[in-house]
């Protein structure tokens, strides 16, 4: 076999090898970022909230600045609190005007937080809008 040939294959496979480890223990390192992450969300999910709790919770978020202006637009009207599939919290008032609250934001994790307390101890159910918690009215 010709001597060149056989170095650039030896140099090929060592190549490959060497990103074919690297790559599985990329994904090692994220899956276990991951299931870290799921775990702290569930440990967080299982703690109940008690309804003194909650009430904090829930003043806590209507003193918030970043909810000023829509509180006092709608102050007449009954704000209900939905979580969207993207993880954003939404909160909708009687009038048709809403507020979208990202998930990153501490103002979103602090109703994310509220909405899914109310929702674990039945508190603030809203009956006519499934998985609605309502925040005023």
């Amino acid at each position: 076999m010709n001597p060149l040939a056989v170095s650039e294959l030896t140099r090929l496979g060592s190549s490959l090898l060497k990103n074919g480890i690297n790559s599985i223990r990329s994904k090692t390192n994220v899956q276990n970022v991951q299931s870290t992450h799921f775990e702290n969300e569930l440990k967080s999910a299982q703690k109940l909230t008690t309804p003194t709790e909650l009430e904090a919770q829930k003043v806590e978020l209507l003193k918030d600045p970043a909810l000023s202006p829509f509180l006092k637009q709608n102050s007449d009207n009954t704000i209900h609190l939905d979580k969207l599939a993207d993880g954003s919290m939404r909160l909708v008032s009687s009038s048709g005007d809403f507020l979208t609250l990202s998930p990153n934001s501490e103002i979103g994790q602090k109703a994310s937080q509220f909405h899914s307390s109310s929702l674990n101890i039945g508190e603030n159910i809203t009956a006519s809008r499934p998985n609605s918690v309502t925040l005023v009215g």
